[in-house]
């Protein structure tokens, strides 16, 4: 996922470049992420932080790796 979020974002107020950084935020369950994958490779990530005090979802971080943007990778139901 930090590749990912490497070829997509030049800069991040978060250190998602940081792997260790995105399992320990999966640990602590404070978001909960979503892959497309295509031939065994994440190309697409979906970020979700719960907020259940408010019982509110916020979806965040979607981007596709840049060689598949402009793809019908996520669609809306």
């Amino acid at each position: 996922m930090s590749l990912v979020f490497q070829a997509v974002f030049k800069t991040y107020p978060f250190p998602i470049f940081d792997a260790n950084y995105l399992s320990e935020v999966i640990k602590k369950r404070q978001s909960h992420f979503f892959g497309i994958r295509k031939n065994g490779r994440i190309v697409a990530i979906a970020a979700s932080e719960i907020d259940l005090p408010n019982q509110a979802l916020e979806m965040t971080d979607l981007p596709p790796y840049p060689n598949f943007v402009g793809k019908v990778l996520l669609g809306v139901f």
